[in-house]
């Protein structure tokens, strides 16, 4: 984008002790050659970027000066007037001091921020002097998103489940509720169950979404069966995941056979039989523990 300079004349009455008289005001405004927008979450980090190339090979650089929204206080600065570029002096402001760095090494020129907080959103100004040439001014809109706590999930009664959900009767109606709050944008809320989604459908609630998960009738496929409940709002950072393991009681089972032979054998024989049982052991799990 090239450097636009814009002159805008206004002309407004003024009031004198001679009577009104009629003047104008002309304003210089000058706008920036770059304009990008930036995104990334809170506790990561961002590159922010800025070209101090010389627009000739005769020129060099003097001043590299980073200003944040409408201060006119440089929020990080670069001298290299006195000393050569790669010699100059660094000079970050408090509210970034020790997360910021200006990296030379790369081309265009970063600004690095890390450990980013919600309040480095902004604009971020950075300006260019040179010894020769004219000023180079660019901007950077940095936009923070604000990851989502981590999901609660609770049951139809509204107790908030550790872990597992149940002992649950064959053939009952689970229900399970996930909770999220806080996040910017507002997250989407999911229920997955292994790698496959299972419902998209959440609701927002002031500051809390909601996602209601329904199994209509369980059946003994669905013990020890994990729901899990991701909460997203952005395509950097993972989800915030909590599971809940379903649980069952145990069902009446039969275990048995009956099998009927039919033995035909000369008068003067006889048959002997021969039953040999052997010992097996049959446990229930009931939340989580053998029984």
């Amino acid at each position: 984008m090239a450097r636009v300079l814009l002159l805008v004349t206004s002309w407004r009455y003024r009031k004198t002790d001679l009577g009104y008289y009629i003047s104008n005001d002309t304003i210089l405004l000058l706008f920036p050659e770059k304009i990008e927008t930036v995104i990334a979450v809170e506790g990561g980090k961002v590159d922010l970027q800025c070209d101090i190339t010389p627009p000739s090979r005769d020129d060099d650089v003097a001043l590299v000066l980073w200003y944040k929204d409408e201060s006119t206080t440089p929020l990080y600065s670069l001298d290299s007037r006195r000393r050569g570029l790669y010699q100059a002096k660094h000079a970050p402001g408090q509210e970034i001091m020790g997360r910021a760095f200006l990296d030379m090494s790369t081309h265009p020129t970063v600004l690095k921020l890390e450990k980013l907080k919600a309040e480095d959103e902004g604009e971020y100004r950075c300006r260019v002097d040179f010894k020769i040439a004219r000023s180079r001014n660019s901007l950077v809109i940095l936009e923070i998103i604000i990851p989502p706590k981590k999901p609660v999930i609770k049951d139809i009664n509204g107790e908030v489940l550790q872990r597992v959900s149940g002992a649950h009767n064959l053939g009952s109606r689970l229900v399970l509720i996930c909770e999220v709050e806080g996040g910017k944008p507002p997250p989407s809320v999911t229920w997955w169950k292994d790698s496959v989604l299972l419902d998209d459908t959440y609701q927002v609630h002031s500051h809390v979404v909601r996602n209601e998960l329904v199994v209509d009738s369980l059946d003994r496929n669905d013990l020890h069966t994990s729901y899990a409940c991701h909460a997203s709002n952005n395509n950097i950072s993972l989800p915030a995941v909590t599971s809940v393991m379903v649980d069952m009681n145990p069902s009446s089972l039969i275990f048995g056979f009956i099998v009927e032979y039919l033995l035909e054998l000369p008068s003067s024989s006889y048959a002997r039989n021969k039953i040999e049982a052997h010992h097996t052991s049959v446990y229930s799990l009931v939340k989580g523990q053998y029984v």
